[in-house]
């Protein structure tokens, strides 16, 4: 037991999304430190879905649906012939680069900060991990395809949303808000993207 590995992230979060493994199950019960890691995740999950709701100035709609269209209409335009394989590629490429436009201060101290830096850094964490799998991604089936980029589409606008807000000098709250969504959505996707991949390799 003493040489007994422990559980990967992508396998913790599997397991807190009911989707573990009998031998993930069985080694949380045993084992304190990924017991203690999967608890923690249940709370994050829970304090991220707990953060209050807001709405973001009208003016941001119109900008951020222009975005999404120019998107979505070169995605289609340069990769359409390649399927949607190749188009999930490229725009798990844009969403990991993040938001890159923001001053570099600016950045800087919100990731340091207090009440944003948890965020920001889990959201690096999670980035992390999708690429690590990168190589290996590849659409399974039509609903995993579907997940994916409405997936991929929300941290995009999430994106664009972070940016807007913060050259209209939105308040923390809106920033906390718009962070704790960003995070939400980066797990589900690793959720979604890794437990299928191991799934695959262990067929």
């Amino acid at each position: 037991m003493a040489n007994e590995r422990h559980l990967e992230m992508d396998e913790l979060l599997g397991l807190r999304d009911g989707e573990g493994s009998s031998f993930g199950r069985a080694h949380v019960e045993s084992c304190e430190a990924c017991r203690g890691e999967l608890e923690r995740l249940y709370r994050v999950r829970s304090e991220l879905r707990a953060l209050p709701t807001f709405g973001p100035p009208r003016e941001l709609w119109p900008r951020i649906r222009r975005h999404v269209w120019r998107r979505r209409v070169r995605r289609r335009l340069s990769y359409g012939a390649v399927g949607l394989a190749a188009a999930a590629v490229v725009a798990g490429f844009m969403i990991l680069r993040g938001p890159t436009a923001e001053p570099a201060d600016a950045w800087v101290a919100e990731a340091t900060s207090e009440d944003l830096g948890p965020m920001i850094n889990r959201a690096r964490q999670l980035e992390t991990l999708l690429q690590v799998y990168w190589p290996q991604r590849r659409v399974y089936d039509a609903p995993t395809a579907l997940a994916t980029s409405v997936l991929e589409d929300r941290i995009f606008v999430l994106d664009q949303l972070l940016l807007e807000s913060r050259a209209l000098g939105a308040d923390r709250e809106v920033l906390r808000g718009l962070w704790g969504e960003r995070v939400l959505a980066l797990e589900q996707l690793v959720s979604l993207q890794v437990v299928k991949e191991e799934r695959r390799v262990w067929r």
